[in-house]
Formats: structure tokens, sequence, C-alpha cells
């Protein structure tokens, strides 16, 4: 058999072609890896504003910001004790830099102000337990059920904190409560899963 001269330059063509797409696709990895591995950014148009920028923050900036932050929110809380709002947003700063003691102080004062606020009570609960101090924690979980008795969420971490009391049968009971007043909820999946840790030890 005998092939004609067309087939034969058109395998030779594709040959080629592929040959060449090979090599010019090894030479950019081998220019891609070079530039990764001299660990420079591109020097075009694209990364030039990068390359540019030198006001990056770095974790001293962070860091001296948020003191700086900090030290605004105690002057301006000292000077203007009854904004619960910025007292809070010290508070906060405060638990988020470990200064729980000075935020449970803070979050105090709040509640000398408005002591029916569900949301400082369940920070104090919070720090407490974090603490250790599971008893206190347990008051305070205790105030906000008594303002608010439907709160999943707090009834949930009651059953949390007599758990860390020692107190398994008033976490069940509290546990199954929840379950069946409050089915198909994020906090009585959590119930659930608690209770079935609970029956498994």
């Amino acid at each position: 058999m005998k092939l004609k001269p067309i087939y034969i330059y058109s395998i030779l063509f594709c040959v080629v072609l592929i040959t060449l797409i090979s090599l010019s696709n090894s030479e950019n990895d081998t220019k891609t890896e070079a530039a990764v591995d001299s660990k420079q950014m591109p020097k075009d148009e694209i990364h030039e504003s990068f390359q540019n920028n030198s006001s990056n923050p770095s974790g001293a900036n962070v860091t001296s910001e948020i003191k700086t932050k900090l030290d605004e929110l105690e002057k301006y809380v000292a000077s203007n004790p009854n904004d619960t709002a910025k007292t809070r947003e010290y508070a906060d700063m405060l638990v988020s830099a470990h200064n729980a003691d000075k935020a449970i102080e803070l979050f105090d004062n709040i509640l000398k102000k408005d002591n029916n606020r569900v949301d400082i009570l369940s920070k104090l609960s919070i720090l407490y337990y974090n603490k250790n101090d599971f008893l206190k924690a347990d008051q305070y979980i205790e105030r906000i059920l008594a303002l608010d008795p439907s709160n999943t969420e707090a009834q949930y971490n009651l059953g949390v904190v007599k758990v860390r009391i020692g107190d398994i049968q008033a976490a069940q009971k509290q546990w199954e409560d929840l379950l069946a007043n409050h089915p198909n909820t994020k906090m009585s999946d959590m119930a659930k899963k608690s209770l079935e840790r609970l029956s498994s030890k």
C-alpha cells in the first residue's frame, strides 16, 4: 500500500506542531518555576503597584492600633460612664485582649445601669465559665432565663454548667426540657448530642 504525499505531509505537520507546542509549554514552565524559585514578584504593570506599596500592616502596627483604640476607649468610658454602648465596646475589646477581670468590671457597671441586659448577662456567664467559676456562670444564666425563659442558648448553656458543677441529673432534665419544648432547633440538636454523650458514660 502506497501513502499519498498529502497524508505524509499532514502527519509530519502534526508531529512538528505538537513538538513545538510541548517545547513552548516546557519553556514557560521553566520560566514560571524560576520566577517562583527566586521569590521575586514579576516586574510587569500588574505587579508594579504591589512592589511600591510599603504601607502593608505588620504585627507591630496592628498591636499598636489595638493599644491605641483601647486607650481611647478607656478615656472615653472614664469621661462618659453612662454610655453603655461604648462601655460594652471597650469591655469586648478587653476580652479579646485577655483582660477578663477588667471586662467583668465594665459589664457589671452596665448591669448597674440596666440589670435586664440579657446580652451582658450572657457575656458575664461566658467569662465566669472560662474562669472555671461555674457557680457564678450558673447564677448569670439563671438570671437570663428569669428575663427570657424561651432563650434556648441559655437553656442549653445551663445544662453545660450543671455538668461542670457535677449536677448531672439537673443537666439531663434541662436538656430533655429543651428537646421537648424547642424541637428542631440548633440548641435542641446540641442538647440531644450532649444527652447521648452523658448516657454513653
